[in-house]
């Protein structure tokens, strides 16, 4: 196995470094101020006339 060089190194980390960014967005949702289903969509229907 061959030793990477330094600018691979380099590029790797980076890349890895940008997904870590990335991801820390998804980390941020709090939970506490969520509705539950229920009441964050409330589903409505109407069955009266049909219109077409």
């Amino acid at each position: 196995m061959r030793p990477l060089s330094l600018g691979r190194m380099a590029t790797r980390l980076m890349l890895c470094l940008g997904l870590l960014v990335a991801a820390l967005p998804s980390f941020a949702q709090e939970v506490d101020g969520l509705l539950p289903v229920t009441q964050a969509y409330q589903l409505s229907a109407d069955a009266g006339t049909p219109r077409c």
